[in-house]
């Protein structure tokens, strides 16, 4: 699915949105992310709770594990609402650990596209073979 898209690129208020449509035309999914040519960021703990009053309690919400090279080691949160119609909101913390708290990326994705979601999340559980 992904390799099969076209997207464009626009920005409003600090933010920059990635549109990306499938072949046919449809929208696939959205991305949203600080526009980092300015200042604005996105604090974590607020885009929850606006994404929680306009679309309710997530329904899924972890702390995924890091560790950097030197031993440092932080968890970073997701969190994930499905709607109705089958669109999957994601919302991701930043995983360096210097900004730590503020939010990489908000992304909508579409009933079709919630198949490679679905996949990622799948690969993703599988053990690292890396990790003791």
């Amino acid at each position: 699915m992904y390799g099969d898209e076209s997207s464009i690129t626009t920005s409003d208020g600090g933010r920059i949105y990635k549109w990306f449509f499938s072949h046919d035309g449809k929208l696939n999914r959205v991305w949203i992310t600080p526009d980092l040519q300015t200042s604005i960021t996105f604090a974590f703990d607020s885009e929850l709770s606006f994404l929680t009053k306009a679309y309710g309690e997530p329904f899924q919400v972890e702390e995924v594990p890091y560790q950097n090279g030197y031993g440092a080691k932080w968890t970073v949160r997701e969190a994930f609402w499905r709607l109705p119609d089958a669109t999957t909101i994601g919302l991701f913390e930043e995983k360096k650990l210097a900004y730590r708290g503020l939010a990489s990326s908000i992304q909508f994705l579409s009933k079709e596209a919630n198949k490679a979601v679905e996949e990622w999340q799948q690969h993703r559980e599988q053990p690292n073979p890396y990790r003791q």
